[in-house]
């Protein structure tokens, strides 16, 4: 179990980060950084779902979800607009991308692996890939936004 914790922050009445990556019973660390009162609610489907309401300038509320679970939607019930998803996995091997797509997953042992790439309007992609020792891999995820508009997202792993 990872010691650091993991912060989500009400920032400009905004959940920063927008999407993070946790492993389970690594504690989330929820800072209301606004002047104003907040809600948090957890809906899982596989962890205990929560719902807590958050006072400005009052120390963070800190919880842990001890199942993996993809993607669980957290909003707050009196700012509608306020959205972000956690994602729970058993291992270290994730990461969450820049503004500009890169993103890097390091340290995988030798084998054989599925990366998966999820976005929260456009769904998820995956690709099997195979890797050896002191070998590095570049994937690239497309994500179709319009016929006029899209990006590609590049990654080491």
């Amino acid at each position: 179990m990872p010691t650091a914790e993991v912060t989500l922050e009400r920032k400009g009445c905004r959940f920063v980060p927008h999407v993070l990556g946790i492993q389970t019973r690594q504690i989330l660390k929820i800072l209301n950084s606004d002047p104003t009162v907040h809600n948090t609610h957890a809906t899982p489907k596989l962890n205990y779902e929560w719902n807590q309401t958050q006072p400005a300038e009052v120390p963070a509320v800190e919880k842990r979800f001890l199942r993996p679970e993809l993607f669980i939607p957290i909003k707050d019930n009196q700012h509608p607009w306020q959205k972000a998803y956690i994602g729970v996995l058993l291992h270290p091997f994730f990461a969450v991308s820049s503004r500009d797509g890169s993103y890097k997953i390091g340290g995988l042992p030798p084998g054989e692996y599925t990366i998966v790439a999820w976005h929260e309007k456009y769904g998820e992609q995956s690709f099997d890939v195979s890797v050896g020792r002191k070998e590095q891999k570049n994937i690239g995820f497309y994500v179709h936004s319009s016929p006029k508009l899209n990006s590609t997202s590049r990654t080491s792993a």
